[in-house]
């Protein structure tokens, strides 16, 4: 499993996991935000959550560059780990209701529905990677 904060090592894994990872914390943060929002759905003047990509961002993040190691056993630096392609901001557009809550659970349930199908097929992509590593390495036992 990918820990929180980590890099993970690109001379092993490419930048098809580091990509696929930024799709795993897009997809966690947006579930967060739709939780928040349906926990939140009798609050008077509460405004929903939302999670926006942020191109800007995901273009710094795609073009870091990596510190030269002075020993082996470093794994890189970490200068842009915390920058994330996405940004949660508040949905200020208008009020649904008349107690100022802009939360539309038929609106919320779609949204969760959406990122759980994103969700799975980000972790199947990911599981097939590491099965196809698995099976060089017990292959390069024999």
């Amino acid at each position: 499993m990918i820990n929180k904060g980590s890099k993970v090592s690109p001379q092993i894994f490419g930048e098809k996991i580091e990509a696929l990872k930024s799709g795993l914390d897009y997809a966690a943060a947006k579930s967060r935000a739709i939780s928040a929002n349906i926990a939140n759905i009798e609050t008077p003047g509460f405004k929903r959550f939302k999670v926006v990509l942020d191109e800007k961002l995901g273009r710094a993040n795609s073009s870091s560059h990596e510190l030269a190691t002075t020993n082996p056993g470093h794994i890189g630096n970490s200068s842009n780990e915390d920058a994330k392609p996405f940004k949660i901001t508040k949905d200020d557009i208008g009020t649904m209701r008349a107690d100022g809550n802009n939360v539309d659970i038929d609106h919320e349930l779609s949204e969760l529905s959406s990122n759980a199908i994103y969700f799975t097929a980000l972790s199947r992509f990911i599981s097939k990677n590491f099965a196809g590593l698995r099976s060089i390495i017990s292959e390069g036992r024999k």
